[in-house]
């Protein structure tokens, strides 16, 4: 029978690293469950009326026809929700993301490249 001080001996060397490895990974994967979008995305309506969306980490700014509007937005998955609140009501609008561009009701907005 092992005597108490044997079963509190130090973590072996090998089995701190498996244990941070595994903290690493597990830190990894929930920062990846909270998206964000960074920059300037583009569109353009039916109608020919350019409109944008400015996202920083924790909210998204459209611009209709040079009136800003600043809103939420939530990411779950590859679905977009972009909430915003106007004389007290909220409004939700759906959209899709996809590599460097964003579909919302069918308007095709494409990430601007940062001017250097």
């Amino acid at each position: 029978m092992a005597t108490i001080e044997e079963r509190t001996l130090p973590l072996k060397p090998i089995k701190v690293v498996k244990i941070l490895l595994a903290a690493s990974v597990l830190l990894i994967f929930l920062s990846s469950c909270n998206k964000r979008l960074e920059g300037k995305y583009v569109g353009e309506t039916i109608f020919g009326i350019k409109v944008s969306l400015e996202f920083t980490s924790e909210d998204v700014t459209s611009n209709i026809l040079g009136i800003p509007m600043t809103g939420t937005y939530a990411i779950e998955g590859d679905e977009l929700t972009i909430s915003f609140t106007v004389l007290g009501e909220t409004t939700n609008i759906k959209g899709q993301l996809m590599k460097n561009k964003v579909l919302i009701e069918g308007v095709s907005f494409v990430k601007q490249k940062n001017p250097s």
